[in-house]
């Protein structure tokens, strides 16, 4: 999150699992911005708040979402959660694809400790989801050739 709040020129809304707004700092700085807490333990809570992110697309407001859902273990990419990508699909957004790489050698899940690294972002071009509806067989189509295009940015 303090990658992306410092090297992304514009302003943004992150989507945020709602335990991160328990942290100090950090959580009075996630709500201070107005970004919109998640709870992804609860189904119903989860899609009352996507369908209010939704509202803010459609009025043209960037959202930043991380759709793997949590860092992960080992550095590596996850899987892509279908639920990430239904904001888009219902609200026809378009999807700008980034990648992320070095944030893990400066504190690894789990960890307190932080160290000096380097990081790279890269911003790919943005992708339409016109041509794919909420139909699970053209979803799946659209998180595969996302998470690829994500893939392709971490070696750039």
């Amino acid at each position: 999150i303090p990658i992306c709040l410092a090297a992304i020129p514009v302003y943004f809304r992150f989507l945020v699992k709602k335990e991160l707004y328990n942290l100090p700092l950090l959580g009075w700085h996630l709500k201070g911005r107005g970004d919109i807490p998640i709870d992804r333990q609860k189904g119903h809570k989860a899609r009352e708040t996507l369908n209010k992110l939704s509202e803010f697309v459609k009025m043209g407001e960037p959202v930043l979402i991380f759709p793997e859902g949590t860092r992960s273990e080992d550095g590596n990419i996850q899987n892509f959660k279908r639920v990430s990508f239904m904001l888009a699909t219902n609200s026809g957004a378009k999807i700008v694809p980034m990648a992320i790489s070095g944030s893990y050698n400066i504190q690894k899940k789990g960890s307190i400790l932080i160290h000096p690294s380097e990081v790279f972002i890269n911003i790919g071009k943005p992708i339409s989801v016109a041509e794919y509806s909420s139909i699970s067989v053209n979803q799946n189509s659209l998180i595969e050739h996302i998470q690829k295009e994500v893939i392709s940015l971490m070696h750039k």
